[in-house]
């Protein structure tokens, strides 16, 4: 028998109510879990976006979810979070069903469409912080990694590094639903504006799990060398770096496509809004990324000209050879490698700004 759940409008409140509670949403989620039918009986626009993205969310994650409603009017919106998803691979479109029936109207909960959002989205977000925990916890207590999520061999003084880090981390996401809400969402989307809040958080869970875990783990590998990092909660980005008195913020971004398009091949050119970006994902170095390497060089000329040169130009890490190397060599070698990779970003970005001045002065 399926599990039936009803949400609708009723004056400026929503009502859920049926055979699973607004807290438990992420037991959707399992793969022994029975069918899930949702019953919705508004359409996206009605909703509102926190609480439609809610929807999307549960359902496109579920293995097996089955959505009665206005399949006219929510299609076109669950699709483009799904199937024609320009953030991500991977995603499925639940099961749709025109409304029909009575969906059970045990524990009824009526709140506002964005309290009660926010309490389905919390739900999704632990049940996703418990699954990284629990990959992640493996890796760094035994070493294994089933899946090979996390993607790189660390060595036994890295990973005990990294233990007391994640931690921390993840008491600080348990005290903290917003912070970790805005992690995952940043990890699983480039897209960093509210405007693209719904969409990243619709991309948090299990389907896309391995991102996620990876994200985490090389986000912390990071911060064993370049301390002290921590999650972030505010813009930009989702995590945040002080060195000797000087801040800055970092995006550890895991999402597959950006606005469709390959990160591989959008990376680059995409406006990042941080100091540094972390691509779990991507395996290449960033001399490969961004061609020459020197991505102030604009034009048709061999020195830029002032205007061209981006002082905020990011540091980028990928997962590449000379990481895993270093990973698995141990957490000082990490860390030196860390260290060169900062200190010949500075360098390349001081001599185009110099090699820029001098040209603009002969100029």
């Amino acid at each position: 028998m399926p599990v039936r759940v009803k949400l609708s409008l009723t004056d400026d409140c929503a009502r859920w109510s049926g055979d699973l509670a607004v807290d438990d949403v992420a037991n959707a989620w399992s793969g022994d879990a029975p069918p899930l039918q949702l019953a919705v009986a508004a359409d996206p626009d009605s909703l509102g976006c926190p609480l439609a993205h809610a929807v999307a969310r549960l359902t496109i994650h579920a293995p097996r979810a089955r959505l009665m409603l206005d399949v006219a009017r929510w299609r076109p919106f669950l699709e483009a979070l799904s199937t024609n998803s320009p953030s991500a691979g991977d995603l499925v479109l639940p099961e749709l069903r025109a409304a029909g029936g009575d969906a059970s109207i045990l524990a009824a909960t009526i709140s506002t469409p964005e309290v009660l959002a926010g309490r389905l989205n919390r739900a999704m977000d632990n049940c996703m912080l418990a699954r990284i925990d629990l990959h992640l916890r493996r890796y760094l207590e035994h070493g294994d990694d089933p899946g090979r999520a996390v993607s790189f061999a660390a060595a036994a003084d890295l990973r005990a590094a990294m233990l007391p880090l994640w931690d921390d981390w993840r008491d600080a996401f348990l005290g903290d639903p917003g912070l970790l809400a805005r992690f995952l969402r940043l990890a699983a989307c480039a897209k960093d504006h509210p405007s693209a809040a719904g969409e990243g958080a619709t991309l948090v869970g299990p389907r896309l799990a391995t991102p996620l875990i990876r994200a985490c783990a090389v986000a912390l590998a990071v911060a064993t060398g370049w301390r002290v990092i921590a999650p972030r909660l505010a813009v930009p980005g989702n995590l945040a770096r002080e060195n000797e008195g000087a801040a800055s913020t970092g995006h550890a971004c895991a999402a597959g496509y950006i606005d469709g398009e390959k990160m591989a091949l959008a990376a680059v050119r995409h406006m990042w809004t941080t100091e540094f970006v972390l691509l779990p994902m991507e395996a290449m170095p960033v001399s490969v990324l961004v061609g020459t390497n020197t991505p102030l060089t604009r034009g048709g000329g061999g020195v830029p000209l002032l205007d061209d040169v981006d002082v905020g130009d990011k540091l980028m890490l990928t997962v590449d050879r000379r990481f895993q190397d270093a990973a698995q060599s141990g957490a000082a070698d990490l860390a030196a490698l860390l260290t060169d990779i900062e200190e010949d970003h500075f360098a390349r970005l001081k001599a185009a700004i110099n090699a820029a001045g001098e040209e603009g002065a002969l100029g």
